[in-house]
């Protein structure tokens, strides 16, 4: 290894090719860490790998984007030339891919926006790339940007372009080749948004769409057969993202996406919409369905249990006072039916075990038994024996026992009392008078029980609805963006767009309605353009068959007897072919 290439000290190692050294280096010129690349001394005779290695010089030098490696400075050592360019401090996504972690959904999704966006710079400029892989993809060490390198084999399009590939050559890596680079015809950026089609299944799915065990049937896979549906090996893959890819993968360019930058909207809307989950949901809007039925239901169940829950309290109050007055009157006449003959005798002592055993049975306020003279003979109090009966006034109840007068009023303490008045009569004559008071304060408690309850039921109640509408309402909502999505880039004039999902509901209906919608539009404005398909699809097959299957495997043979260490990983394989076909 040099110590120093012309004014730029090595620092170490850092890649080799079959024709290339990189080297880490430092420019005191910008006193920063670079990259160095250097064709080998026994390529430098060879013509051809020396205008691919200025060229890539060339192509990366007319390019400025953050996501793209830049060069800063193309010379020659000893005969040699060299580029030096930006060093970027992190791993090439071929380790991300090998790593035996799969790469989260957002971080594929980021990669891919930038990728997008690069291709996108680059294809504006006149500059297509042609070997997009994961090996020429560089990752960040904070594993937050994207860097694309190695334009090695990059073809300049346009009027003003600087040098032109020979039409008829096949260049790049066999497994990351669109189907037009695969049978040798002129490409555009389209093909790299193929190529980044492939590397957004591979990140997805961890497996390459198209393998096979020789060049020649690899090639005949890319240019002939479909790939498995991304969501059969991945089927938690948002299915817009599996929308993405398929049309990136789609054998004919004008299929595919036109440019980077509708797979950057494409890419962004996914991310945004998983970053909304993520947030449990998408931002909420107050006059949205999800709201407005939501706040509909709770507002019809908080209606209905406030005014049933009402009715309830009401009438369970009702007929709790209603028991509690046929009992009080019912106990009070039996106590002047027991007391009557011991009065008649005016034998007060009996009367008094009768309070008493009454009171031991009974739960009540007071029980008061006076003679005719409304003096007090028997009591639950004895210290009113004797005394004259001052009876409460208050509001009249109604009873279904006869002779019973049953009043409710307010005792000293604030407390509802409800009093008995029933007469102790024989034989028609009157000997006194029963007075038996009840206390409200229990039947309030039950009902104010009650009451605790039937509010807690209609929170519960109503929380469950908030809950089971928001959720309704939410899944509602999933298919209802599905079709938006849908709707927006048909509208955008993406007339290939169609929704992946699958539902068996009204939902499904209204896809496959959509689905239908737009094969006919897109067959409408593109028959014309198929037809040119069939003919051109049955060109290239023939011309796969006669002349790339024999004629590339030869050259790959020679490849690999020249420059093994060049293919030593799928990922670093590349295939230079030769066709006599006319573009």
């Amino acid at each position: 290894m040099e110590e120093q290439i012309g004014r730029y000290k090595i620092l170490e190692t850092i890649g080799e090719g079959a024709m290339a050294m990189v080297y880490l280096a430092y420019d005191p010129g910008i006193d920063r860490k670079i990259a160095l690349k250097i064709l080998k001394p026994d390529c430098c005779d060879d013509k051809q790998l020396v205008q691919r290695f200025l060229r890539e010089s060339k192509a990366a030098g007319a390019l400025a984007h953050h996501n793209i490696v830049l060069v800063f400075d193309l010379g020659s050592f000893e005969d040699r030339p060299y580029i030096a360019m930006e060093y970027v401090e992190g791993q090439p996504l071929s380790e991300l891919l090998h790593a035996e972690e799969p790469l989260p959904l957002d971080k594929i999704l980021t990669i891919g926006i930038q990728l997008a966006d690069a291709l996108n710079y680059a294809h504006s400029k006149g500059i297509v790339h042609r070997d997009i892989k994961p090996s020429n993809i560089l990752i960040s060490s904070d594993q937050e940007t994207v860097k694309v390198t190695d334009f090695g084999i990059a073809r300049f399009t346009g009027p003003e372009a600087i040098e032109q590939t020979q039409v008829g050559t096949v260049l790049g890596t066999p497994q990351y080749m669109s189907p037009e680079q695969v049978i040798g015809q002129p490409v555009d950026g389209r093909s790299d948004l193929f190529s980044l089609g492939v590397i957004l299944y591979q990140m997805i799915t961890g497996k390459r769409p198209f393998k096979a065990n020789t060049i020649h049937s690899l090639m005949r896979e890319i240019a002939e057969k479909s790939p498995i549906p991304v969501g059969d090996l991945s089927p938690d893959a948002p299915p817009g993202l599996q929308l993405v890819v398929t049309k990136l993968l789609k054998k004919a360019p004008e299929k595919r996406f036109q440019s980077g930058a509708q797979v950057v909207r494409a890419l962004s809307h996914e991310l945004k919409h998983l970053r909304d989950d993520a947030e449990h949901g998408r931002p909420i809007k107050l006059n949205s369905f999800r709201i407005r039925w939501t706040a509909l239901a709770a507002l019809i169940v908080a209606i209905t249990m406030a005014f049933g829950g009402y009715f309830v309290y009401q009438r369970q109050l009702l007929m709790m006072t209603e028991a509690l007055v046929d009992f009080g009157a019912t106990l009070s006449r039996f106590v002047a039916r027991e007391a009557s003959a011991p009065m008649l005798r005016e034998n007060w002592v009996s009367v008094q075990v009768l309070v008493e055993a009454v009171q031991e049975q009974q739960s009540f306020a007071y029980l008061t038994i006076t003679d005719r003279n409304d003096m007090i003979r028997a009591s639950t109090d004895p210290g009113s024996l004797d005394l004259q009966y001052e009876g409460p006034t208050g509001t009249p109840l109604e009873t279904t026992v006869s002779n019973v007068v049953v009043t409710e009023y307010e005792d000293a303490a604030g407390n509802a009392v409800v009093n008995f008045e029933a007469p102790i009569v024989i034989s028609g004559f009157n000997l006194g008078h029963v007075h038996l008071g009840f206390s409200r304060a229990p039947l309030n408690h039950v009902a104010n029980t009650s009451l605790v309850l039937l509010v807690v039921l209609a929170i519960t109640g109503i929380a469950s609805v908030v809950f089971v509408t928001y959720l309704l309402t939410m899944l509602l909502g999933r298919p209802i963006r599905v079709l938006r999505q849908a709707m927006t880039e048909f509208t955008s004039g993406n007339h290939q767009s169609r929704i992946a999902q699958k539902r068996s509901d009204e939902f499904g209906d209204l896809f496959t309605a959509f689905n239908e919608m737009a094969a006919s539009v897109e067959e409408g404005q593109v028959t014309l353009v198929e037809s040119d398909d069939e003919v051109s699809e049955a060109a290239g097959e023939a011309a796969l068959d006669e002349e790339v299957g024999e004629e590339a495997e030869q050259q790959v043979d020679k490849i690999l007897e020249e420059c093994p260490e060049d293919i030593a990983g799928d990922d670093e394989t590349r295939l230079i072919g030769s066709r006599n076909a006319q573009g």
